[in-house]
């Protein structure tokens, strides 16, 4: 999300003097914003989340005087903070409604639960996932698929042959879902329902990251509003901070 100055429209009637000084008056202006955006932002998730931690991954690039507009945005030094605050700004992704349709045909899902992405999905993972899972994937997938695509998929479904146990579904009923050399392996577990990749080899002992979850309800509702913040930071300080910029501008330039 980029912060931009609107200072045309405060610059009637200023002296040769002050115009001059307008690009150094923008830069602090946009860059005094953005600061307060990223405070009020880092405050209300810690507010709303209680995620002291989850909050540091809101971070800034400042304004310049060659680049008048600073961004305001999510970093991923930490992926996982990242996809949290994706999925409660974004309140989750529905696209692979397909997906569901082929979960609830294989038996991994309800016909009243619903899938929410987990923050961002590479189209290969995806792929692989239909695969080891042995989803129905003709349902919306297939269509319209060109000689590039099918070789694409073609290739990812030999690598994923190779990769049953990276993923599993733990199903509403608390039952862990895989697959071992194609054969169904079930098992109860305390995870929350969803789609996990597992980050090690070791199936037993490896850090497991959660792609999609299962929900029985439509909680996939926008939480967070990085944008909404803004407007609210520029209407309540946005005078306040362009008099600060022009009065340090013009103290510098005397």
């Amino acid at each position: 999300m980029k912060t931009e100055s609107n200072i045309e429209d405060v610059i009637k009637g200023f002296t040769d003097f002050e115009k001059k000084q307008l690009p150094y008056i923008s830069m602090l202006m946009v860059n005094n914003i953005a600061f307060d955006t990223m405070d009020s932002a880092r405050k209300d998730v810690r507010h709303r989340f209680k995620g002291k931690s989850l909050a540091t991954a809101i971070r800034l690039k400042k304004a310049t005087k060659s680049k008048l507009y600073a961004e305001v945005y999510v970093d991923d030094y930490v992926r996982w903070k990242e996809n949290a605050l994706s999925s409660l700004g974004l309140g989750g992704n529905r696209d692979r409604k397909s997906m569901e349709r082929a979960m609830v045909k294989a038996g991994l899902m309800g016909r009243t639960e619903i899938l929410i992405e987990n923050g961002k999905i590479e189209p290969w993972i995806y792929v692989q996932l239909m695969s080891v899972l042995q989803l129905n994937w003709k349902a919306g997938y297939s269509a319209n698929q060109t000689k590039t695509s099918k070789k694409r998929k073609d290739t990812a479904l030999k690598k994923a042959s190779k990769s049953e146990a990276k993923f599993f579904v733990v199903t509403s009923k608390k039952m862990a879902i895989s697959r071992n050399l194609g054969k169904v392996i079930s098992k109860r577990t305390g995870l929350a329902p969803g789609i996990y990749l597992r980050m090690n080899d070791n199936a037993d002992k490896g850090q497991v990251f959660r792609i999609f979850k299962i929900a029985s309800k439509a909680n996939y509702k926008q939480q967070w509003n990085l944008e909404k913040i803004l407007h609210k930071v520029y209407q309540r300080r946005g005078k306040d901070h362009f008099n600060k910029a022009y009065n340090i501008a013009m103290f510098s330039a005397r």
